[in-house]
């Protein structure tokens, strides 16, 4: 896992050819500082452990804000009893672009739809402009990048409804997918099964890949 970590960031690359974040879930992990990038990380709990991502130094914004859910469900692993702890996402800045790294309930446990729905409904309270937000709020870029448990085009709280009630768009035909609103696009989206000739050997056995494209001024940290 550290080795596909390193690949993935490019340490060896000067740092404005290293990509702008990682963002990984079931990071249950040790996760070492890596030069040039800073680690938006709280192991408080099992639920904010879960989630871990590392931002370009250069393009971090700060404004880190962890949301805890609260709906757990029965554990599903052989020989595993009692509930499953609840969900945390944390929020922060990329540029003064809004980002939140997601992880889903899984769509297969007894309590998957209220779970689920608690997920979508937080990430529309976030990325939603409010009804007097000004032209400034309405066009800032907005993303939720992470493992959803919900494909495009399959019903209930999943990807499409989170697009839907926020005004955005879902990107990837899988339960590894992004959505976006606001200002920008996104471009060249694909998911590789190694980098710089290292595999990687999670359950999915691919990462998401994808480049943002927004004006310079989203960029640049307050």
């Amino acid at each position: 896992m550290q080795k596909e970590i390193k690949a993935i960031l490019n340490l060896e690359a000067p740092l404005e050819n290293r990509p702008a974040m990682l963002a990984m879930c079931e990071a249950f992990y040790t996760m070492h500082d890596r030069k040039g990038f800073v680690k938006v990380r709280n192991t408080k709990n099992k639920s904010r452990k879960n989630i871990a991502v590392y931002v370009r130094k250069d393009l971090f914004g700060g404004g880190i804000k962890w949301h805890d859910l609260k709906e757990t469900w029965t554990r599903t692993n052989p020989g595993a009893t009692g509930q499953h702890e609840p969900r945390s996402y944390p929020a922060f800045k990329l540029g003064i672009m809004q980002v939140v790294a997601i992880h889903q309930p899984p769509k297969q446990v007894d309590n998957a739809k209220a779970a689920q729905q608690e997920g979508i409904d937080l990430l529309v309270s976030i990325m939603k402009p409010g009804p007097d937000a000004n032209d400034h709020a309405k066009s800032k870029p907005r993303l939720s990048i992470g493992d959803y448990n919900k494909r495009q085009g399959e019903s209930g709280p999943g990807p499409d409804m989170h697009a839907k009630k926020i005004s955005g768009n879902p990107h990837g035909k899988k339960i590894d997918c992004a959505v976006k609103r606001g200002d920008g696009s996104i471009k060249d989206l694909s998911y590789p099964e190694g980098v710089r000739g290292v595999q990687f050997k999670s359950d999915h056995g691919h990462a998401l890949k994808f480049t943002l494209t927004a004006p310079e001024k989203w960029w640049v940290p307050e």
